[in-house]
């Protein structure tokens, strides 16, 4: 029985280099993205900030914008990462894509809030 040395990847192949050095066969949807594989640090400190200045827009107390925040880091990471596989896009770019959107809604309920409170 003859094993196979041939790796193969749905998606980006971060382990180009490794299997050229050892000899292995494989197969990847993107094989050329190995060196693109880390964010940029604009993309990191968008999405380290993102997150609170969208609570800020709506909840004006501390722990609010704390919990606020952490809601919806989460939830723009996950809807990044669902857009981020379904549309082929670098998965930083569609967080912080999926970050502009809910700063724009969340920056359109903070003015439909202030409204309602004058």
């Amino acid at each position: 029985m003859e094993r196979e040395k041939k790796i193969i990847f749905g998606d980006k192949f971060p382990f180009r280099y490794l299997a050229d050095a050892y000899g292995l066969e494989y197969d990847a949807a993107f094989p050329g993205c190995s060196a693109e594989m880390e964010p940029s640090a604009a993309s990191i400190a968008r999405l380290i900030i993102f997150p609170s200045l969208i609570a800020m827009r709506v909840v004006k107390s501390f722990r609010g914008v704390v919990l606020c925040s952490a809601a919806v880091s989460v939830a723009a990471f996950f809807a990044g990462m669902v857009l981020s596989y379904g549309y082929g896009t670098p998965a930083g770019a569609s967080v912080v894509l999926v970050n502009l959107v809910f700063l724009v809604i969340f920056g359109l309920a903070g003015r439909i809030a202030a409204g309602i409170r004058k």
